[in-house]
């Protein structure tokens, strides 16, 4: 069997046939397969590709535009591999959404793990697209300290290799966010509202979206003038560097149960809410319950649905990155409630979905949900009112501090 594919856009366009190229050798161990592009680097070593061409011949991978009219939710990778299958009658597994780079210095990002530089930041711009890419503070970010600009290399390969040795990068979306999501570097790709990350991201990507009413506008026409990147300008650099500082803390998030900052803080609010020694509870409290609390954890008979303990008899209940791993929590929310006293507190921290590690969909068999801080919110009983809202901190927490009001 003999399968001729052109691939002359960008070098995304490219990436994103490289899955499919991989399930089709799986399915067809011989097949021959004939990729020509004008990004030749980018397949070199790669298993899956018999040639290498610049010819202008092939089945050529272009979309439906604007806005993608015949699958306008499916993923550039799963058309890609609908319209290989389609023109060569293949029968083979969806393709996982992970770009497939094989250059032989990637046998060594295991060691560059341990010496990434500092976060790269996307200042250079190519394409037809680019007047719908630019974060018009990319430039700015890039000249703050902790970040560096992704510079002007000789080659591909180069920026594949500076790419592979960032801790993150800050990019629009485009060959360098794909080039990050091949070589596992994290990424913080920064759509505004021009194309949806269901299209051409990943969801392990943080994707920082600002839809409009004019999204999403997917042409390379720039705006209107007097709507010229508004749902980017809206972006601001201040929430694009919360973010990436936070990548910078995976070390003490991976303890995030023992956090000192946190319980430390716990224990101050505590003494406010009694002028003896307060009652307090621990839920989810694991081995490590705060200091001065009763724990309470699943596995026994008293859990977080059933506390063992009087109608308005707590002071203070503290839960720690627990309510994200329970099935029913408007239903536990209440029981905490029930056993806080009139003045009582509840202090309430939850991992925020912004960092990836933690999102339900990468730990599918841990954590229940992806809450934000207006989810908790909307399923606080009555008598329970916010005082203390603390959005997404360095440590991808979130924290609210409800009293009991009768």
């Amino acid at each position: 069997m003999e399968i001729t594919i052109k691939s002359f856009n960008g070098i995304g366009d490219l990436l994103f046939v490289t899955p499919t190229l991989k399930v089709i050798k799986e399915a067809y161990p011989d097949c021959h397969i004939t990729v020509n592009t004008n990004y030749p680097d980018l397949l070199e070593d790669n298993p899956n590709v018999d040639v290498i061409g610049s010819e202008n011949v092939g089945t050529f991978l272009g979309y439906d535009d604007p806005i993608h009219q015949k699958w306008p939710t499916a993923h550039h990778i799963l058309k890609d591999w609908h319209i290989i299958c389609e023109e060569y009658g293949l029968h083979t597994d969806k393709p996982a959404l992970q770009p497939e780079l094989y250059l032989n210095f990637m046998t060594a990002l295991d060691v560059l793990e341990k010496h990434r530089s500092p976060i790269g930041v996307q200042i250079i711009h190519k394409g037809h697209w680019h007047a719908k890419k630019i974060w018009p503070k990319f430039d700015y970010l890039s000249r703050l300290p902790k970040f560096v600009p992704i510079p002007k290399v000789p080659s591909i390969k180069d920026l594949i290799y500076f790419i592979a040795c960032c801790k993150a990068v800050v990019c629009a979306e485009g060959g360098i966010s794909h080039i990050a999501k091949a070589v596992g570097t994290p990424a913080i790709v920064i759509y505004g509202g021009f194309a949806k990350p269901e299209w051409n991201g990943y969801e392990d990507q943080i994707n920082v979206c600002n839809e409009k009413w004019c999204s999403y506008c997917y042409n390379p026409k720039p705006c209107e003038n007097e709507i010229e990147r508004i749902c980017m300008k809206e972006i601001s650099i201040e929430h694009v560097c919360r973010l990436a500082e936070g990548l910078e803390k995976i070390p003490e998030l991976e303890q995030h149960n023992a956090m000192k900052f946190i319980k430390e803080d716990a224990l101050c609010w505590s003494r406010t809410c009694s002028s003896h020694r307060p009652d307090m509870l621990d839920i989810g409290a694991g081995n490590n319950p705060l200091r001065g609390a009763r724990g309470i954890d699943t596995g026994k008979d008293e859990d977080a649905y059933n506390i063992y303990t009087a109608d308005r008899s707590q002071d203070f209940i503290f839960s720690s990155h627990c309510i994200e791993h329970l099935d029913y929590p408007s239903k536990a929310l209440r029981e905490w409630s029930r056993v806080l006293r009139t003045g009582g507190l509840l202090y309430l921290y939850f991992p925020s979905p912004d960092y990836i590690p933690w999102r339900q969909k990468s730990m599918p068999k841990w954590h229940k949900h992806d809450f934000r801080i207006e989810s908790i919110l909307a399923m606080l009983p009555d008598d329970l009112y916010p005082i203390e809202i603390a959005h997404t901190d360095w440590f991808f927490g979130q924290k609210i501090i409800a009293r009991k009001e009768k």
